[in-house]
């Protein structure tokens, strides 16, 4: 590995760019920061064997994911992308949903933590309706309300999604929006886990409800304050 500057490319990786990931196998986080620049020469790279891309913590939003998003899109082995914690919000989501039209190699998609309202959910759902590849999606401590959930929900009623893990906790859902994601989790046949922690107590029976028809879900979690025992324990007996 030799070190560079400002520029990154498949002969010569820079060691400040580049760090072992403990949590995939054969995969490396990559330390941007503000190098904007080496993430589109990375991605334009296509270096096989380095699967995930981590740009968690770093002031990305709209502006800064436009400037690498042609590359994104043209990435062929890139499985794992973390965007958590950063500034993608509804504008991004948009950026979001033209990269994930092209792309068909992203496998996991971290969201946490970004602003992302309806509006932004509802462009990431359009996508993910029939999306081939991606099977886990982060969407936890963002501010989707009712509207983005009946989304969400649609996605799940759909044959052609993939989605196994699903991660909504945190977010600003009513009752209301936890009815329309429990109406597409009874049609859903892939979905193994997903976390509602945050959700109001009132949609426990609407979970449950949608558990006793639902057969693929493994793992559920839900805020169980305020949930009655009875109810908890008839969701156990489902999960």
């Amino acid at each position: 590995i030799k070190t560079m500057e400002d520029s990154l490319n498949i002969i010569e990786l820079s060691s400040e760019l580049l760090s072992p990931d403990t949590n995939y196998k054969n995969s490396f986080i990559i330390n941007l920061k503000s190098k904007l620049q080496s993430c589109q020469s990375f991605l334009n790279a296509n270096i096989e064997g380095i699967t995930t891309l981590d740009l968690s913590f770093g002031s990305i939003g709209a502006k800064e994911l436009e400037s690498f998003s042609e590359s994104l899109s043209k990435n062929k082995t890139i499985k794992v992308i973390d965007f958590s914690w950063n500034s993608i919000q509804d504008e991004g989501c948009i950026i979001l949903y033209r990269i994930l039209k092209t792309n068909t190699t992203i496998e996991r998609l971290e969201l946490k933590g970004n602003g992302i309202k309806n509006q932004g959910t509802h462009c990431l759902c359009e996508v993910l309706l029939n999306h081939p590849s991606i099977k886990s999606l982060n969407l936890s401590g963002n501010a989707i309300g009712d509207e983005g959930f009946r989304s969400l929900g649609q996605v799940l009623s759909s044959p052609q999604s993939n989605l196994i893990l699903l991660d909504l906790s945190m977010n600003n859902s009513g009752v209301k929006g936890i009815q329309n994601l429990a109406l597409g989790l009874a049609q859903n046949k892939k979905l193994e886990s997903l976390n509602l922690k945050g959700a109001p107590e009132d949609s426990a029976q609407f979970l449950s409800d949608a558990i006793k028809i639902n057969k693929s879900i493994t793992y559920l979690e839900i805020w169980s304050a305020g949930i009655s025992s009875t109810l908890l324990d008839q969701i156990n007996d489902y999960v």
